[in-house]
């Protein structure tokens, strides 16, 4: 009797865990379903030239050039200081993706960049959605009405940093200080990472300064009362700021 007692009880734990393990995958599954990413068949190009050549993101126009033989190995001798263009000049990122009617029907469609590095205008299907500035930053734009069934192209401009920020120090009558920039001192007025413009003057003397996705580009169908954020509304809440939920998707 114990014995049938003791099955019983371990039945309805294994019946518990699993009914457990459902329930969290289920929302885990369905979260999957929401992103699609955009990691496969891109290329790249010097901006202005016609020629495009295979890319890798998350990558970075250095080790794409390297891997298209294009430049010699920037580590090797001085190569480094000889590769000092590639900051210098704008690139391009390209890619096709497909779309399908299933998609099209979703109330809202966003295109989400958690990684560019960082002058960067985006084109979907030649229509301009955004220009960033940014690397540290996520950043977001609906893309609904400019998708379209079947194949579509999401290029990627690449402004140099280096010429996007010299116009404006040209400006000021002060020069903020970049004791480990070994170029132009572009660094401190850009939010890109410092490591770039050369860390250490004795191990990096030479800077290589990259422009990149360096995360891949994510659609992304949001889900109901998927944002939340702080509010501060001091003419209605005399006890300070108040969180806000926002239905942004279908559901």
């Amino acid at each position: 009797m114990k014995r049938i007692k003791s099955l019983s009880a371990f039945t309805l734990l294994l019946l518990l865990a699993q009914s457990i393990h459902s329930q969290s995958s289920a929302p885990t599954n369905a979260a999957a379903k929401t992103k699609i990413f955009l990691h496969s068949g891109w290329k790249f190009s010097q901006a202005g030239r016609v020629d495009w050549h295979p890319a890798i993101v998350p990558g970075c126009v250095h080790t794409d050039l390297l891997r298209n033989k294009m430049i010699d190995d920037p580590f090797f001798r001085d190569n480094e200081e000889k590769l000092q263009w590639i900051g210098k000049t704008d690139w391009e990122y390209e890619t096709a993706f497909d779309v399908t009617p299933e998609l099209l029907k979703r109330e809202n469609i966003e295109l989400v960049f958690d990684g560019l590095d960082t002058y960067a205008e985006i084109f979907l299907n030649d229509t301009r959605l955004l220009n960033t500035n940014n690397m540290f930053r996520t950043w977001r734009v609906s893309c609904k009405s400019v998708l379209r069934r079947g194949a579509n192209i999401l290029r990627l401009k690449f402004r140099s940093p280096i010429n996007e920020i010299l116009p404006l120090m040209a400006k000021l009558s002060y020069e903020l200080p970049a004791s480990n920039d070994a170029g132009e001192k572009t660094s401190p007025y850009t939010r890109k990472a410092p490591y770039q413009y050369g860390w250490d003057r004795d191990f990096a003397p030479i800077a290589l300064v990259a422009q990149w996705p360096w995360r891949a580009p994510v659609i992304q169908l949001p889900s109901a009362f998927d944002c939340c954020w702080l509010v501060d509304r001091p003419e209605t809440n005399a006890h300070g700021p108040a969180f806000a939920k926002t239905k942004t998707g279908d559901g």
